[in-house]
């Protein structure tokens, strides 16, 4: 057997094994998951509590007028239009600038953000897969450990 058909059929094994575990373990992309199945898969509790925010939501936080200005021109440059771009409009015109403005980025840190980053996740009992939009995640060639992503940037 040459070299090639041994790395042939390594490939082979590799992907029959991948085919067995998608068979018996239900496979679901971020996308088209339903709230219903997304309940079912995970233990969800709801909180009623809202307190637990109150930290956040009460804090008074000054806006840097530069900060300030660079939105409002952000808003009335986009706002007779906002409600007819696609999503890769609403992600270059109008999130990009904004995103643009924080810095995701710590070489220290080891974390950074990335676009269109393929994600999976695996347990005993079912997949979640997906290509995330905005994946922010330990890693800075290749993500690691998401810490947060959002998977569609969609009008409403």
């Amino acid at each position: 057997m040459s070299e090639l058909e041994e790395k042939i059929a390594q490939l082979e094994k590799r992907l029959l094994k991948y085919e067995k575990i998608e068979d018996t373990i239900p496979s679901y992309s971020f996308s088209k998951i339903t709230d219903s199945d997304l309940y079912n898969l995970v233990d969800i509790q709801e909180e009623f509590d809202k307190s637990i925010f109150d930290s956040w939501f009460n804090k008074t936080k000054e806006i840097d007028d530069e900060i300030e200005l660079f939105l409002s021109k952000l808003i009335a440059k986009h706002i007779n239009l906002i409600y007819s771009y696609n999503e890769e409009d609403l992600k270059l015109y109008f999130l990009a600038p904004i995103f643009n403005k924080i810095d995701f980025q710590s070489i220290q840190q080891g974390f950074r953000a990335f676009y269109n980053e393929k994600i999976f996740y695996q347990s005993k009992t079912f997949i979640f897969n997906g290509e995330a939009d905005f994946l922010l995640a330990k890693g800075l060639k290749k993500s690691k450990q998401p810490y947060f992503f959002i998977q569609e940037f969609k009008k409403g």
